[in-house]
């Protein structure tokens, strides 16, 4: 498994993934670390999404609407920002433990 994400392989991203997670994801998974997002970055893409989901609509494929309704690949828009907020709860709680982790470092350099 390494050895393919090192070679730049990642898993596929469901088809039912919430709006605007897709490219999140994939900001995550770059290649180089410099290129993802920190956790500061991954809040402001988050709440970014959920922006946009609570946004009117303004140009609407009707197509591929009746495709994805027939399909059974469209998640609300609650259940969107009910990912979202897990999400931004699971980076904060992160982001504590990685302040509390660089504070006992600091601590254990004096």
């Amino acid at each position: 498994m390494r050895a393919s994400v090192l070679a730049g392989e990642r898993l596929e991203i469901p088809e039912n993934t919430p709006f605007g997670f897709r490219p999140l994801i994939q900001k995550c998974w770059a290649q180089e670390p410099n290129d993802r997002p920190d956790s500061s970055d991954l809040i402001k893409l988050i709440e970014g999404i959920k922006t946009e989901d609570t946004s009117p609509v303004t140009d609407i494929d009707t197509d591929k609407t009746k495709q994805n309704t027939h399909s059974g690949n469209v998640q609300s828009n609650a259940d969107a920002t009910a990912t979202g907020n897990i999400l931004k709860s699971e980076i904060n709680a992160n982001t504590n433990r990685i302040s509390v982790n660089e504070a006992n470092t600091e601590e254990k350099k004096r």
